[in-house]
């Protein structure tokens, strides 16, 4: 479920003189792990486990406080 390394991807090149199944072997993993991630991290979000919070030092840029 990752991104194949290079010398994977040359070694099924050469082994298979097929590009077609070459990037068939680079994009499965690769989407495949794209597609989990989403999916597992969105369902975080969903349930609430996980904050998400994009800017969290943005308020105190935008409204400076004063202190006496």
């Amino acid at each position: 479920m990752h991104w194949p390394c290079g010398t994977t991807c040359w070694t099924i090149k050469k082994e298979s003189q097929s590009l077609k199944w070459t990037l068939a072997a680079f994009l499965v993993p690769t989407v495949t792990g794209i597609i989990i991630c989403f999916i597992v991290a969105n369902t975080v979000r969903l349930l609430g486990l996980v904050e998400l919070d994009l800017y969290p030092n943005i308020k105190s840029i935008i409204i400076p406080t004063i202190s006496l």
